[in-house]
C-alpha cells in the first residue's frame, strides 16, 4: 500500500483549453439542493466538522451554501477548513492490492 501512495502519475502540466470569455453562470439553489441530495448520508466529515445534514436541516442552510458557492465562482476564497480533506483508501477486497483501482477513496 505504501508504494501505491508514493507513486506519482506523470503529468506534463499542459492543458489544451480555451479561455472562457463569457461570465461564469451562477449556481442555482435547486442545483445546490440536488448536489446535497446526491451525497451519501452519514456522519463522515472533514476537518471543518460540517456534514450535509447541517445544511439540509438548518433554517437557512441551503441559502448560506448557495451564497458560498457563488461567491467562490466570483473569486472569493474557500475557507482553509474546506480546502483540507482526508483521503483514506479502502481496499475493495478483490483484485491486486498494488492497483489503485482496487481501492475506494
Amino acid at each position: 500500500m505504501e508504494s501505491i501512495m508514493k507513486h506519482e502519475s506523470e503529468w506534463d502540466s499542459v492543458v489544451n483549453a480555451e479561455n472562457v470569455k463569457d461570465p461564469v453562470p451562477m449556481i442555482s439553489k435547486e442545483e445546490v439542493k440536488k448536489a446535497l441530495a446526491s451525497m451519501h448520508n452519514g456522519k463522515a466529515n472533514g476537518p471543518s466538522g460540517v456534514v450535509k445534514e447541517h445544511f439540509e436541516t438548518s433554517l437557512h442552510g441551503i441559502e448560506v451554501l448557495h451564497k458560498i458557492v457563488n461567491n467562490v465562482l466570483l473569486g472569493d476564497s474557500i475557507s482553509d477548513d474546506w480546502r483540507a480533506s482526508n483521503l483514506i483508501p479502502i481496499y475493495k477486497g478483490k483484485g491486486s492490492a498494488m492497483e489503485c483501482d482496487s481501492y475506494w477513496g
